[in-house]
């Protein structure tokens, strides 16, 4: 359906990939950025961050990490991290990019499919 959610998926993925590669993306996951602010300030990574060259498969891992948002209703980033960090707490890390529960493992429904994430034969896992 228009503006549903598959729709959402669709324009979150494209938004994601475009702020990678924008000439702004500096400002968001750079030194100093928005992105690291949180983890930077609490001693889970620091600086530098530095922008990942862009590979093959990328824009896939761009889309399980959105059809991972879109069933937890949080920002996961668990296939791709666009820029480089020095990661000092793994624990703390993926505390605050890989959210728990239904969202961080996502099997395929059994059954009459009811609850419960609908995208899990997509993601590439």
């Amino acid at each position: 359906a228009r503006r549903g959610r598959a729709q959402w998926v669709v324009n979150e993925t494209l938004r994601r990939e475009r702020s990678f590669c924008s000439p702004d993306a500096n400002a968001v996951y750079g030194d100093g950025g928005t992105f690291f602010a949180a983890t930077d300030a609490a001693g889970v990574t620091s600086p530098p961050h530095r922008p990942r060259l862009w590979a093959s498969a990328q824009d896939q891992k761009v889309m399980s990490d959105v059809l991972a948002s879109s069933c937890c209703g949080k920002d996961v980033y668990r296939k791709l991290i666009p820029y480089h960090y020095t990661l000092l707490d793994k624990a703390a890390f993926a505390r605050h990019f890989y959210p728990t529960g239904r969202c961080n493992e996502m099997k395929r429904e059994r059954g009459n499919g009811a609850g419960g994430c609908h995208y899990a034969p997509l993601l590439l896992y």
